[in-house]
């Protein structure tokens, strides 16, 4: 079986060290797909003030080339890095209908069992 293919994705606030950031999250994303035996073929970032998704120009890049099959897989640090459970739910989805799955590298103490739940829900609302 072939190694599956992932691409990371990094969203960084302009008032914050954005270089630290943009490290930090790279290096939690790498070591997750290091464990998981992925390989990183592509990394996309966006430095961003509270834009919205469809604002954020590396972000709508990565939806589009997600329909090519150049990666299996997209891997995010944080759920907040694509936004809102309801976000992250709808992405979830648009990138399943691609064949790409997305992972979240870790989970923060502030997703308790119960907000997991709500998330699974949600996306199983979006699949009707």
């Amino acid at each position: 079986m072939s190694q599956k293919r992932a691409a990371i994705y990094i969203l960084v606030e302009k008032q914050s060290r954005v270089e630290e950031a943009i490290e930090r999250q790279k290096i939690a994303c790498e070591q997750y797909a290091e464990s998981a035996q992925l390989k990183v073929v592509k990394i996309y970032s966006d430095v961003s003030h509270s834009t919205t998704l469809n604002q954020r120009p590396m972000f709508q890049k990565l939806l589009s080339e997600s329909k090519n099959a150049l990666f299996d897989l997209i891997i995010v640090q944080r759920a907040d890095r694509i936004g809102d459970m309801l976000d992250v739910a709808i992405y979830k989805k648009r990138l399943m209908n691609n064949g790409v799955d997305l992972v979240i590298a870790e989970h923060t103490m502030k997703e308790s069992p119960e907000e997991l739940i709500r998330e699974s829900i949600l996306q199983a609302l979006i699949v009707l």
